[in-house]
């Protein structure tokens, strides 16, 4: 899905949700339709994951190729509330957000994957991010998961920026 097709499966999903099950949820949106809906013309997806907000509607949200699988697989990292971007809000409660551009990284580095190393290379994002901030979230979750720290060693190898990176 392109970013066009994304918006609208999201707005159509927001303003068909029935009257039932009508109320402030917040939907938040991670992998690659958060990678697309920042910006990123590289990545290619084929459904909307979402960590949280269309639990108790997941069959309506599923019409639109809206699902939560992904909360079984990825680990949000500490503050990526306050990084949170707004993607759109309806009238009917419905507000999707999207991870930001650091966290959405994080994620990727968390689950590993060969195909989100080629994501996170294709994108250019690591020629635009902040990466003070970006080791220091990687240093939060290093502390309490060895795997992580094995992860970013491998994918950024002999990186300057993250030599002794977890000191």
């Amino acid at each position: 899905m392109e970013k066009d097709e994304i918006v609208m499966n999201l707005t159509l999903a927001a303003e068909y949700l029935p009257e039932s099950l009508r109320s402030h949820r917040d939907v938040l949106i991670v992998g690659g339709a958060a990678m697309v809906l920042d910006g990123c013309t590289s990545k290619i997806t084929y459904d909307i994951d979402v960590i949280y907000g269309v639990e108790d509607a997941a069959e309506h949200f599923e019409m639109f190729s809206i699902g939560d699988a992904a909360k079984e697989v990825c680990h949000l990292p500490k503050g990526y509330e306050e990084r949170m971007v707004k993607v759109g809000e309806f009238e009917n409660g419905v507000t999707y957000w999207r991870l930001s551009k650091l966290d959405i990284i994080h994620t990727k580095l968390q689950r590993n994957d060969n195909k989100d190393k080629q994501d996170l290379q294709r994108s250019g994002w690591l020629d635009l991010i902040d990466w003070s901030t970006l080791l220091d979230i990687c240093r939060d979750e290093a502390e309490t998961n060895p795997f992580f720290r094995g992860n970013v060693e491998r994918f950024f190898g002999d990186n300057y920026l993250f030599n002794g990176w977890a000191a």
